[in-house]
């Protein structure tokens, strides 16, 4: 049987996309999908989904954590995605900010 690692230790490609189609929903829900295509280049592709967001503001943050619980160092689990992206229910591209070393 093969060990699977913590994500954060290889490189992740993230994805966010945004669906908002119930705007009465009182709490967002989020669908986290987690593949491994390649598993011989070690890379995870992680797709997250928020559905039924009703929010006032704008934008979402989107963020990793920079801990490991029974470790009292700071990681950067951040460093080691590749390629972010965001995207509306039908497929448009959203503009995005990194804000600091580990939100989007």
């Amino acid at each position: 049987m093969k060990k699977l690692y913590p994500l954060y230790i290889f490189s992740a490609l993230l994805s966010i996309l945004f669906f908002s189609q119930h705007a009465n929903s009182a709490e967002p829900n989020i669908i986290y999908t987690v593949s491994m295509p390649f598993p011989s280049n070690h890379l995870f592709d992680v797709s997250i989904e928020i559905r039924d967001y009703t929010g006032s503001d704008n934008y979402i943050d989107i963020s990793l954590p920079a801990w490991r619980s029974g470790r009292y160092v700071i990681l950067n689990p951040s460093s080691g995605v590749q390629e972010f992206s965001a995207v509306n229910e039908i497929g448009e591209t959203l503009k995005w900010n990194k804000t600091d070393k580990d939100t989007w």
